[in-house]
């Protein structure tokens, strides 16, 4: 992935979740974050089934989930909001 002008190769195991920002998406893991010029649409279809999409805006991998309350996902150091929608797809893939 080429953020800032650089490539940067990260795992899957290292993302704790992928922020849509109008055309671009924040990639954020435990010590960094990288802004890469992509849809939130194409990650989903880049990542690894160990991620699935919460909200309009987020996408979290699954293997970094700590806990889940009525409206958010709770990650080390962040709280990633469910969109109502997208609540019944996080459950079944939690199952």
């Amino acid at each position: 992935m080429k953020s800032s002008g650089q490539r940067h190769r990260i795992g899957f195991h290292e993302i704790l979740y992928v922020e849509s920002i109008k055309d671009y998406v924040n990639i954020r893991t435990e010590n960094n974050e990288f802004i890469v010029l992509d849809t939130l649409k194409s990650m989903e279809d880049q990542l690894s089934e160990k991620c699935v999409r919460v909200h309009k805006s987020f996408i979290v991998n699954l293997d970094k989930i700590k806990s889940i309350g009525a409206k958010k996902v709770i990650l080390p150091k962040h709280e990633i909001p469910i969109g109502e929608s997208y609540r019944a797809g996080l459950l079944d893939r939690l199952k």
